[in-house]
């Protein structure tokens, strides 16, 4: 029966083992810088050659190196019986020139900016409502995409998942035929997002094929892959980069609420507007009245003083005389006072035409149309996200007001792509 040892106990011997082996010890390895990352005065490095990759350390100082640079390392082998890892202890480095995976990249690069790749850009509508979002189902994108816009109060947007690999065999396939698939739709705007992740989890969008369907495409799209100091050849092809996923879904609702800004504003003028020519109208219709009104007081005055004299100059005529006077007189007054009421009563017809044209522009007819306005904590209510249940609503008519109780209310959820 072969010995059973602990896992310490293994371990330490194969720790020896490496310390013993003099070949493991003072050697140089070279290889493409793949991912690189510091902590503390500390440097951490992996290297790749073909498919095989080595994790290296440099304590003790930062390694001034950038993925995709061919370096070589002299150091030693260690493995570490804690962790059971082996990793590569560097002494000295240097760097031996660019490696062929970022060679070829920049070269890719080139060809699909010679080719016009990323020379299309395409603004956001001025307000979005149908969305197609490429990504995984499974990962934390579409629950931060999608909470996003909730807090924003864009639920309203309607969005479609296409769920595919976003790395891993096929990936760069999947993603292509997802965004060829959506642009043949009416979306408003597409999004590709992806979570942070090293290099390699991230090539799928550095391909010349996802490359090229993003740069055809005929909507808005934002790539949102990876972290912000992430960059990738979809974002170079994009009509817009977002760092991350969130901040893709951030600039889809700050896109819209500029767009409700846009029109509260001008509806705001247009009412101010309304109502100053309203005001206007009133006060002319009440200039005009005052006018009329002593137009008509001159008038009779102007008539008696015209009679008065009229009757001291014929006070010495003989009595025939004086009532044939009289009667003339009378007729003359009934005329003037027949030929002054017509006149009024056709400027009076005239202001109510004027007030009834005036009173269909009027901001109170509209809601003595069927409408009302509704607040909450005296706040304008413009969509369902700004009540909640129990919520108490004033609710404005065109004669007085009521109060609401918000007992339920129905919320928009989106819709996955089959």
């Amino acid at each position: 029966m072969n010995k059973i040892l602990s896992v310490s106990q293994l371990n330490n011997y194969i720790k020896t083992v490496f310390e013993d082996e003099l070949l493991l010890h003072d050697i140089t390895v070279q290889g493409e810088v793949f991912e690189i990352k510091f902590s503390g005065a500390n440097t951490f490095v992996t290297i790749k050659d073909g498919e095989c990759v080595l994790s290296c350390v440099k304590f003790g100082s930062k390694l001034e190196f950038s993925v995709g640079d061919m370096i070589a390392l002299t150091g030693t082998v260690k493995f570490y019986a804690k962790t059971g890892k082996i990793s590569f202890a560097v002494a000295f480095a240097f760097k031996c020139g660019k490696g062929n995976i970022a060679s070829d990249l920049e070269k890719l690069k080139l060809s699909l900016k010679a080719d016009g790749v990323f020379d299309k850009t395409l603004h956001l509508p001025v307000f979005i409502q149908k969305v197609a979002l490429i990504t995984s189902s499974d990962g934390a994108v579409l629950h931060d995409f999608m909470s996003v816009l909730s807090r924003s109060r864009c639920r309203y947007i309607d969005v479609d998942v296409y769920d595919v690999r976003v790395q891993g065999d096929n990936a760069n396939k999947m993603i292509s035929n997802a965004v060829l698939k959506a642009s043949a739709k009416d979306y408003d705007v597409i999004v590709v997002a992806r979570g942070g992740g090293s290099e390699d989890d991230l090539k799928a969008f550095n391909t010349e094929d996802v490359a090229r369907a993003v740069g055809a495409c005929n909507i808005p799209l934002i790539s949102a892959v990876g972290h912000e100091v992430n960059y990738t050849l979809c974002d170079f092809a994009a009509s817009i980069r977002a760092g991350t996923p969130s901040i893709a879904a951030e600039l889809i609702s700050d896109n819209n609420a500029a767009a409700v800004t846009k029109i509260e504003n001008t509806l705001k003028k247009l009412f101010e507007i309304y109502r100053s020519g309203y005001d206007k109208s009133c006060s002319d219709i009440v200039i005009s009245s005052q006018r009329l009104a002593s137009a008509q007081a001159a008038a009779i005055t102007t008539v008696k003083v015209k009679l008065n004299r009229f009757l001291w100059n014929i006070s010495d005529m003989e009595s025939e005389l004086i009532n044939k006077k009289r009667n003339e007189i009378s007729k003359f007054c009934v005329a003037q006072n027949v030929a002054v009421s017509d006149n009024i009563n056709a400027a009076f017809v005239k202001l109510s035409e004027a007030s009834a044209r005036l009173d269909k522009s009027s901001p109170l007819k509209i809601l003595s149309g069927g409408y009302a306005k509704v607040l909450v904590d005296g706040k304008s209510v413009a969509c369902i996200g700004d009540i909640k249940e129990g919520d108490l609503l004033k609710v404005l008519l065109s004669d007085g007001c009521a109060m609401a109780k918000v007992t339920s209310k129905e919320k928009y959820e989106y819709r996955r792509e089959p």
